[in-house]
């Protein structure tokens, strides 16, 4: 294959990152195209969410943290995740008790490095944190602001209790 000065040749083999392969799109951060095994894995796990995953859920699903599109159980090449937003790249794990084991932890780092590798910023939170500050962390991380049920900017104001404020009086007699 030639080149020029504005089209180098591509590396074919040998030379580059990636030996002939295009940086980022093959190898160990290469997380674009999921296997049919995890997408089954992913529909299975949708099925039987935590309490954790099914509560958060709520707060996500139909755009209703300040317009955000997350997915649930997102297969990313090997891996699946909590909850992704494709868009902002952001993905939201939910650890349990059993992720503090030292060898889940070790395989939780691995996963999120690869992750940020691949360009996703990956947010991980305890089940046991109050949803309230994940959902605020979640907003923050995606450059939102905290909105909620899909609502963008301030929420309407609130009207006056009965009885309070002025009545309009009717000066015809």
């Amino acid at each position: 294959m030639k080149g020029d000065e504005h089209n180098p040749p591509l590396s074919l083999q040998g030379e580059g990152p990636g030996e002939g392969v295009r940086a980022g799109l093959s190898g160990p951060n290469d997380l674009s195209a999921p296997k049919t095994k995890g997408i089954r894995a992913a529909r299975r796990m949708r099925k039987n969410p935590t309490a954790a995953e099914r509560e958060l859920w709520k707060h996500l699903r139909k755009d209703r943290l300040a317009g955000l599109h997350f997915r649930r159980q997102h297969p990313i090449g090997p891996y699946i995740v909590d909850f992704c937003c494709v868009p902002k790249r952001l993905v939201v794990e939910l650890d349990g008790y059993f992720h503090a084991d030292p060898e889940r932890a070790a395989r939780d780092e691995t996963r999120t490095v690869r992750l940020r590798a691949a360009g996703y910023r990956v947010l991980r939170f305890r089940n046991s944190e109050d949803f309230a500050d994940v959902l605020a962390a979640i907003a923050q991380a995606a450059g939102v602001g905290p909105q909620l049920n899909g609502r963008r900017g301030p929420p309407p104001p609130t009207p006056p209790p009965e009885g309070r404020g002025e009545k309009s009086v009717d000066p015809s007699p």
